[in-house]
């Protein structure tokens, strides 16, 4: 089918497109060249599974979570993950900082993007 041979294309060395696809099932998706390269810098860094619960979103799915329009998901340079096994959400913020522009801080774990201006958020509660 091939569908399922589009999804299992790999995009670096532990990331497939499959990862960053719309999660309504749509199987949209876009992602941006640098914002994997990035994300593959820090999986390097962090030698730990990385599984993103959230990369691209389709105008649709993105206006049903209440997200703004401007959200950086919806251009396929943003990605949120839960902490990494082994490390803090603080060290995860403290390195994301360094490597990514935008840096959202979540109960639930990091929203990191390449907007191409630096942008910092803590909604924990």
């Amino acid at each position: 089918m091939i569908i399922k041979v589009i999804k299992d294309i790999r995009l670096s060395d532990n990331f497939m497109l499959s990862e960053f696809m719309c999660k309504c099932g749509c199987d949209q998706v876009k992602i941006s060249e640098l914002h994997v390269k990035r994300l593959q810098l820090w999986r390097d860094r962090w030698k730990v599974k990385m599984i993103p619960n959230c990369g691209y979103r389709c105008p649709e799915h993105n206006k049903a979570l209440g997200s703004k329009n401007t959200s950086q998901h919806l251009l396929g340079t943003a990605t949120d993950f839960p902490v990494f096994k082994g490390c803090t959400l603080e060290e995860m913020m403290i390195y994301a900082q360094l490597h990514f522009d935008g840096v959202g801080v979540y109960n639930w774990g990091i929203h990191v993007d390449s907007r191409g201006s630096k942008a910092f958020w803590d909604e924990r509660t």
